[in-house]
């Protein structure tokens, strides 16, 4: 671990107003952005939006020209994090350079004037919108004020009216875009969303959206499924709008009831880039769009410049139905109709942008206004609410205020959840309370009146939902995927609804729907069909149901994998020591000699190493492309033992020698490679040995033995390049280890227990198939039986006498069938009949034990 102890020293810090030239047409005359500060964009990162109609190969022509690459695992060309956004034509495109090297202003110049650039601009760094901490309160004026902090009576949002009509409901999902929320918070627990399409802990990106176990939600900043907070500010905020009601805990959120996403892209000090605040918009609509109904974004950051990609995001949030509050800074008064506060001043039309007031129903004296691009107030001063590890605080700010407004809109939706942005909007802003301090502040020249909003909102007309499982899925060219496409009625509804679907790209395959039209309430089976001639991609269908003038659409992921899929898979585990602070590093080689073009790449890594954030890993292909697994993540923790599914090196080929680097890239910390796994996915474009099938004949699974009986064993090995090999299997006990070989063996000296018997095979290009069976050798007999008979007026009954056995109860068998369990007493009687009914026939008689461990000799009776 590191020996360096550093002083913590906690900063507020003020979000910036920076003034600079929009974007505009690469090919129109440009005004090219250019920023006033450095420490306000990313230096080794642009975002880029492409033309519509720019192909794959040009976009990464487009990047080349910068030295960089952009996130695009499927090889799509498309960045990852943006797919929802503009049709996909969105990307970061990041950099290297030496330390403080302005590789994004060079990147602009560079991208001037190119015809296949619609802009590009910087990725600028934004910061929580917070001010200093005021002393705590102990009770939420916000919610409901009686004076008790000194303020003026009712000068709230009349909170408990507005939960004598609505505490919330779980329907009800709520993205908090912030620094995360701390998941695991008495009072949030129970609020907190649970991603349906995602096993907890597996490791597995189960329902395909690029994250692995997000299941609370997800933190841009590392790529990873894991929102936790690591600052306070959104699980401050996650509290105002949501922490539960009524649970003898903490506070009480806005909404009593909901549900809470955590969406992080603000680091451990409050501030993050735009590229990872596009990326989590993103994760909300891909959301949206794929069956989780998120309806409101609480946004309570800002700063930096204008982001023409940004807006373009929040847009396409709007697109899909999504209201999107945001802060309207902390700048004391600034006015954000002339000296713009982003993203709250952006023109779309779904943002709702929150202004501050105090308990006497003032002005907080940080808010910023605007006449026109601010359009509500809600309480923000001396706000108490949740903070990380159970505690709670009161702090100030616009971000206060934004989310009492996400609480409200989220009261609307339990009410109505078929309300538009445009309507949330609108109720919020006309039934507010006019106060003084307001007008000509804001749009409205209200405050929030959580009440006054609800007391106004009707019930929801008879409509439909639609939503899709699985979500996505994987299939072969050739093969025909399904989905269960279900059809919610809401409120009665029960119109017929005709079902399509597209696709994007377009997929050269048939597809139906059983039945269609289908009924609200029940729901239809959508089949893809593809052929051999389908091409091996990734397909988003969209499926549109329409119903009269009722229009409700839900989406799938389908990828087609080539048909003839060849799986191999090989190991160095040489360990390397790693040299401390070198980063020349070292290399691990694996030679693959399959012929294959590569469809899918995993590599497992494992690596002991204390303090990982020093480690860069790279897998380099035969072909010298580059894939960056880990690049100095994961800070102080200790080891990697990660699988890795880099998409870069699809469509290329795999034969050849893979290389692993590793360097350690600071000092102190040391390790070692323990070993490394590469398993490829191609396509086969020449022969590839495969592994020959073993099959075990004889004896049957699950086979019962006494110690010491005889047993025969058979199997047989057919190769697809040897033929018969069968006469090489060896065969292997968990118990007894290795006791022959050959197509036949036949063994008596197997120990009493239950053994795993392993049938293998290796054939000559060095590839091993294998087949196994379980059986049971129980002890040899202890169990002595003897059998008689008497006669009692004209009935003969068996007499059966027996010693060894040692359980409570036997198992009396005759002629192999049970025929009693009774008390271990040593004897045991049985009709028999008379000697016109049993004349001829003979009665064998075992005694068992109940689990069968031990049986006695057979004892016979003949008459």
């Amino acid at each position: 671990m590191r020996k360096l102890v550093l002083p913590i020293v906690v900063c507020f810090v003020f979000a910036v107003i920076i003034s600079f030239a929009g974007s505009v047409p690469a090919d129109d005359n440009p005004a090219w952005v250019t920023a006033q500060n450095q420490e306000t964009y990313d230096q080794y990162s642009v975002l880029v939006k492409f033309k519509e109609g720019v192909t794959k190969q040009q976009k990464k022509g487009v990047a080349k020209l910068l030295d960089g690459k952009y996130k695009d695992k499927n090889n799509d060309g498309v960045d990852d994090r943006f797919n929802m956004i503009d049709k996909g034509r969105i990307a970061l495109i990041e950099m290297k350079g030496k330390k403080n090297e302005d590789k994004a202003s060079e990147a602009l110049s560079l991208l001037k004037g190119n015809s296949l650039v619609e802009y590009a601009e910087y990725n600028f760094i934004h910061h929580a919108a917070l001010t200093p901490n005021d002393p705590r309160f102990d009770e939420l004026w916000g919610m409901h004020n009686t004076g008790q902090t000194g303020g003026t009576p009712d000068a709230d949002i009349d909170a408990p009216e507005a939960w004598d009509i609505s505490t919330g409901s779980t329907e009800v999902i709520v993205g908090v875009i912030d620094t995360g929320v701390d998941y695991n918070h008495e009072d949030l627990a129970a609020n907190m969303w649970t991603n349906p399409g995602e096993i907890p802990g597996n490791g597995v990106d189960d329902d395909g959206n690029g994250y692995v176990d997000d299941v609370h939600g997800i933190n841009s900043i590392t790529g990873s499924g894991d929102p936790m907070d690591d600052h306070y500010h959104g699980t401050h905020c996650s509290g105002t709008i949501g922490a539960v009601g009524n649970n003898n805990k903490g506070v009480v959120g806005v909404c009593w009831t909901v549900r809470i996403i955590g969406i992080k892209f603000l680091d451990s000090g409050g501030s993050g880039n735009t590229a990872d605040a596009i990326e989590c918009v993103n994760y909300a609509i891909w959301l949206k769009n794929n069956g989780t109904n998120i309806r409101v974004l609480s946004n309570s950051w800002g700063g930096g410049g204008y982001d023409q990609t940004l807006h373009d995001a929040i847009a396409a949030a709007g697109d899909v139905g999504i209201l999107f509050t945001a802060a309207a800074g902390n700048n004391y008064g600034n006015n954000n109709d002339t000296n713009p506060y982003y993203p709250a001043t952006y023109d779309c039309a779904n943002i709702l942008a929150v202004a501050s007031t105090d308990h006497n129903d003032s002005l907080s004296s940080f808010s910023n206004i605007g006449p026109t691009t601010v359009d509500l107030g809600a309480p923000g001063s001396s706000i108490l609410s949740t903070f990380p590890d159970n505690s709670y605080s009161s702090i100030s700010g616009t971000s206060m205020a934004t989310p009492h407004v996400s609480g409200a809109a989220a009261l609307l939706l339990s009410m109505n959840d078929m309300l538009t942005f445009q309507e949330l909007k609108d109720y919020l802003m006309d039934y507010g309370d006019s106060i003084p301090a307001l007008s000509g502040k804001c749009l409205s020249g209200k405050r929030l009146n959580a009440y006054g909003t609800i007391s106004q909102v009707s019930p929801p007309e008879p409509t439909f939902r639609l939503s899709a499982t699985p979500t996505s899925q994987s299939i072969n060219q050739g093969q025909t995927a399904t989905y269960t496409i279900n059809i919610e009625s809401v409120l009665g509804f029960s119109g017929p609804v005709t079902l399509s679907a597209d696709s994007n790209p377009a997929i050269n395959a048939t597809i139906t729907f059983d039945p269609n039209p289908g009924t609200p309430g029940s729901s239809s089976l959508m089949s893809v069909v593809t052929t051999t001639a389908t091409d091996p991609a990734d397909y988003l269908i969209t499926v549109t149901g329409v119903s009269g003038s009722i229009t409700k659409t839900t989406s799938v992921t389908l990828t087609v994998e080539p048909e003839n899929l060849t799986t191999v898979s090989y190991t160095n585990d040489t360990t390397i020591s790693i040299p401390d602070n070198d980063p020349t590093g070292i290399t691990s080689t694996i030679n693959v000699p399959d012929d294959l073009t590569v469809w899918n790449t995993a590599c497992e890594v494992n690596i002991t190493h204390t303090y990982i954030g020093d480690l860069i890993i790279k897998l380099i292909a035969p072909s010298g492309t580059e894939a960056i697994l880990h690049n100095r993540e994961g800070g102080s923790a200790d080891n990697i033992h990660q699988t890795y599914y880099p998409s870069d090196f699809r469509n290329e080929p795999a034969t050849g020698t893979w290389t692993l680097f590793v360097s350690d890239n600071a000092g102190i910390d040391l390790g070692t490679l323990d070993s490394w796994t590469l398993t490829i996915d191609g396509i086969p474009t020449g022969p590839v040995n495969e592994a020959p099938t073993v099959t075990i004949t004889a004896p049957a699974d699950g086979s019962t033995y006494i110690e010491g009986d005889s047993i025969t064993f058979i199997g047989t090995a057919d190769d697809p390049e040897d033929g018969d090999i069968s006469s090489s299997i060896l065969w292997t006990s968990s118990i007894d280890g290795q006791f022959g070989s050959g197509a036949l063996v036949t063994t008596s000296g197997l120990s009493v227990g239950i053994h795993t018997i392993t049938a293998e095979a290796t054939d000559s290009g060095d590839k091993t198939g294998s087949d196994a069976i379980t059986i049971t050798i129980n002890p040899a007999t202890a169990i002595t039986l003897s059998a008689g008979y008497h006669k009692d007026r004209g009935v003969y009954y068996a007499d059966l006498t027996w010693n060894g056995a040692i359980g409570a109860n036997v198992n009396i068998y005759r002629n192999g069938v049970l025929i009693d369990t009774v008390a271990n007493t040593g004897t045991y009687s049985e009709r028999l009949g008379k000697n016109n009914e049993i004349r001829g026939q003979t009665f064998v008689y075992q005694v068992c034990e109940t689990d069968g461990s031990a049986c006695s000799n057979e004892a016979s009776l003949s008459f």
